[in-house]
Order: structure tokens, then sequence, then C-alpha cells
């Protein structure tokens, strides 16, 4: 077992030789490129972006939808003017705004085709609070063996009682783990049901979590002493 940090902040356990992954929030392909570095060619994965810049995908299929409560509306999406990633339908910007189609968890897992899904990478700029309940976790648990989420209540403080909520709906079927020291921006659910951890591999993922974190810290330090 190994604790892999991805090239866009998430992280997950690699075990297996090869990979099915669904990505919601493809963004310029990060996730993908950090997929590649470990699997080679060895993967699968079915992305979804909202933002219609981003269309390129090495392997896999790219469907440029927003992930929603429900699929075949049409929704507003302001762009974030860098496209850095920071692109949304919840939280508004003085910047453009275009429309968008959406599409449902459910729909986008049926058009993976993929019975099992190793890693859902969930990072959609405030949409996980719309997917993210009692209804679809009873889903997920079935299917999905790890599910790694951006929450972003960091950028709306009133999100922060509905974030525990959703992680408190986990407890029961995942193992949970934070690696965002302050608050829930980086998030690993582990299925229980397809994982049995044990004394020593949370002793590792929490050693390597602090790692990691002491690593950053220390960058940090260098480089304010360098400015």
């Amino acid at each position: 077992m190994r604790l892999i940090k991805t090239k866009d902040l998430h992280y997950f356990i690699h075990q297996k030789k090869t990979i099915n992954v669904i990505d919601f929030g493809f963004h310029a392909g990060q996730l993908e490129n950090s997929i590649r570095s470990i699997y080679s060619n060895k993967y699968r994965m079915v992305a979804f972006e909202a933002n219609p810049i981003f269309k390129k995908i090495k392997k896999g299929k790219l469907y440029n939808y927003l992930i929603a409560k429900e699929s075949g509306k049409t929704k507003d999406f302001w762009l974030d003017e860098n496209n850095s990633g920071a692109s949304s339908a919840i939280f508004k910007k003085k910047s453009k705004k275009i429309k968008v189609k959406t599409i449902s968890l459910y729909d986008a897992y049926k058009l993976s085709h993929f019975k099992t899904i190793d890693l859902l990478k969930i990072d959609i700029e405030g949409s996980e609070y719309e997917i993210l309940n009692k209804s679809s976790l009873n889903f997920l648990k079935k299917n999905t063996l790890q599910i790694a989420v951006e929450f972003h209540a960091f950028l709306n403080i009133n999100l922060e009682k509905k974030t525990a909520k959703i992680i408190n709906l986990f407890k029961d079927n995942f193992y949970i783990f934070k690696f965002s020291f302050f608050t829930s921006g980086s998030m690993l659910f582990v299925n229980k049901s397809f994982y049995k951890l044990r004394f020593y591999n949370f002793f590792y993922i929490y050693f390597i979590k602090f790692f990691f974190g002491f690593k950053r810290f220390v960058i940090r330090k260098i480089e304010n002493i360098v400015i």
C-alpha cells in the first residue's frame, strides 16, 4: 500500500496494478497526469469539466458537463478569469457567465460503463453539496473504492455545518482521512467493503500525511526567506 499525493493536491491509496477513475472537475488534467505517471497506460478514466475551454484528455473520455443534482438542466456558470480551476456554478463571481448543461452523479456513472470505480475525485467548486447526500452515498458504497473530495466551506463559512453533516454520513461505510490541517479542503474516504485497514495502515497514512505537511511548511518558510 502506498499513499499518493496528486498534482491537484488530492490523495488516494495506490495498491492495484490498474485503476478505473472518474474525475469530477477535470480542469487541465492534473489528476490524469498523476495517474499516468504511476500507472503508465494501465488506467481507464472518464472525466467531467464544466469549463468548455478544457477539452483534451490523454486517455479516456472527457465530457463538458456540470455535475449537479439533476441531469438535463441548464445552469449559470461563472468562469474564473484565469481559468485556474475556480470557475463555479455556486460561488458567483464578477466575471464572464455562461450557460452549461448538467449531469447527475448517477448518469455520470452510467456513462463510464465501469462496474467498480477505484477512485472518484470530486473537486467541483461548491457543487459537491448538491450531490453528496444519504442517497448518493448508499449508491457509492456499492461500487466506489475511494472518494477524494475537496469541500469548499473555506470559501463560505456558512457551509461548514453542511460539510460536517456530509462527512458524518460517510462514517458507517468509509474510513475517513483529512489532509488539510485547518479545513476540510482535502478529504479521502476509503470504502470499508473493499479495504480492511489495520492499525499499521492508519499509522502509515498519518505518518505520510504529517510528512507532506512538514515538507510543505519548510518549502513555504524557504520561499519567504528568499522573498
